[in-house]
């Protein structure tokens, strides 16, 4: 009776996780991939954020749908802008999955004394296509001019 129970109760689990798998299948592949802008406005007042979209393709491959899930308002216009330029290899079906983006600053010494280095800001993205993409930027410098003790951006 309880070997009974314990059965059920396990088949009971199973089928809803093979009917999540089934439901899901393999990702599309993607041919055009544009990166989201780190917004201005989100590295000057040094903003990070992560966003979640929601993206539906078509069979023929372009992008029918771009809905924002979940994500500050200075990040969501620069997100959508990007994912509506993507494209996919056409499939036999639609496809509907989401993107998350992290917009991150890198942790890292840029401003240094040596001229042999120039004291520039970069962003650098990464992916792991087509569902998550990391964009990093590093924080401007702001060095205290010991003469005249103002701050210089640089």
């Amino acid at each position: 009776m309880k070997l009974t129970a314990l059965l059920l109760s396990l088949i009971s689990f199973l089928v809803p996780v093979q009917a999540q798998t089934n439901a899901n299948p393999s990702l599309p592949q993607i041919l055009t991939f544009v990166a989201p802008a780190y917004p201005r406005l989100a590295s000057d007042s040094r903003i990070m954020g992560t966003t979640v979209t929601r993206i539906r393709i078509g069979k023929d491959g372009k992008v029918i749908e771009v809905n924002v899930v979940r994500a500050h308002h200075v990040f969501a216009k620069y997100v959508l802008s990007a994912l509506k330029q993507w494209t996919f290899a056409p499939s036999e079906q639609e496809s509907e999955f989401e993107v998350i983006c992290r917009f991150e600053f890198v942790d890292e010494d840029v401003c240094v004394d040596d001229d042999s280095k120039p004291i520039t800001p970069e962003t650098v993205v990464s992916a792991n296509l087509p569902t998550e993409v990391v964009i990093r930027t590093t924080l401007k410098c702001i060095v205290v001019n010991e003469t005249t003790s103002d701050p210089v951006v640089r």
